[in-house]
């Protein structure tokens, strides 16, 4: 378990402290003897949602938002060999964008470069049909046999109006806020996945909405309860993850359109002491040796001024960081916990 605890400090004051923990997860590691002698790890699914949504009853896409596959070699690029297992419903995919596809309705396997897997699945080219259920993913090089699993869910919703059954979205559970100020939500970096042009509407309840202009998508600034989005996921993608859309007061903000989620928005007491949120996901998948922990780009919040302290601790292994131009380190730089 990685527990974060972060400081905002003004001068020798300070101003916030709050923790939050993630999980972190290893996989195994193979050696792989070439010219270069280097180490090559065990291929690994990263960034894959829990729930992947699907329609009951009919033939959906699974659109696997974020999903990245990594085949673990530095050297150069292995063929990889990706099975998705189900028990119930029946899988079905073709051979197209570099990627072939062969098993069974069962267990489909689809083969090719971590880089061609990773758009085919992102593009919604897997279909199922069925009532939901576990589906597991087992990645493996075709060079050495070296593979990672993992699953998620097939969790099947009810379609909404206007809505679009091969899109899908990813949005943090929680913003936190504090009083008068607006806090950029925390999308990831592709928070969603769709073909063609799409809308989503974001509509506040009790807390207000403020959002930067964009040509691309033809937005204004301004500051309202509903904001309307359209266009490719590419441009809706591009706006999220620069934290162009803020969030203040206290309620919750509701998404309908192509695709839908709720975001609880909870302002902070106003307080001597502020407190500033972590914005950490619910785990971490890194190798076991010389993993690295990569946070999203607001977990520590948006300014780029306010100096603060990060001590990250781990249950179980040992934790190392370096110091640069822009960060110090105290105590030791190589131990269970590192401030």
């Amino acid at each position: 378990t990685l527990e974060a605890t972060v400081q905002l400090r003004s001068g020798d004051l300070v101003l916030a402290a709050t923790s939050s923990q993630a999980t972190v997860h290893t996989v195994d590691a193979a050696v792989s003897l070439g010219a270069s002698d280097s180490l090559a790890l065990a291929p690994a699914i990263t960034q894959l949602p829990e729930a992947l949504a699907v329609t009951a009853g009919i033939s959906s896409s699974v659109v696997f938002t974020g999903a990245d596959l990594d085949d673990g070699n530095s050297d150069g690029e292995d063929g990889l060999v990706l099975t998705l297992g189900i028990t119930g419903g029946t899988l079905s995919a073709v051979t197209g964008g570099d990627v072939t596809v062969s098993g069974t309705d069962k267990a489909l396997i689809l083969s090719g470069l971590a880089a061609d897997l990773k758009a085919y699945l992102q593009a919604g080219s897997v279909q199922y049909e069925g009532a939901g259920e576990t589906l597991s993913l087992e990645l493996a090089r075709a060079s050495d046999g070296a593979s990672a699993m993992t699953v998620a869910v097939l969790e099947a919703v009810t379609q909404t109006p206007g809505g679009n059954a091969s899109a899908a979205l990813v949005v943090p559970a929680e913003v936190r806020t504090t009083p008068g100020a607006a806090v950029a939500i925390a999308f990831g970096e592709t928070p969603l996945v769709a073909a063609g042009a799409v809308t989503l509407t974001f509509t506040a309840t009790g807390a207000t909405l403020s959002w930067s202009a964009d040509e691309a998508l033809s937005v204004e600034a301004g500051s309202s309860t509903s904001l309307t989005l359209h266009g490719t996921a590419e441009q809706i993608n591009a706006y999220l993850a620069a934290g162009q859309l803020k969030a203040s007061g206290d309620g919750s903000i509701e998404i309908t359109g192509a695709a839908t989620g709720t975001i609880t928005v909870a302002e902070q007491a106003n307080t001597a002491v502020a407190v500033s949120a972590l914005a950490l996901p619910a785990g971490f998948v890194v190798e076991p040796t010389d993993g690295q922990i990569t946070l999203a780009t607001y977990a520590l919040g948006t300014s780029t001024t306010a100096v603060r302290t990060v001590v990250l601790s781990v249950s179980d292994g040992t934790l190392k960081a370096a110091a640069d131009n822009t960060v110090g380190l105290d105590d030791e730089a190589e131990d269970d916990s590192i401030t």
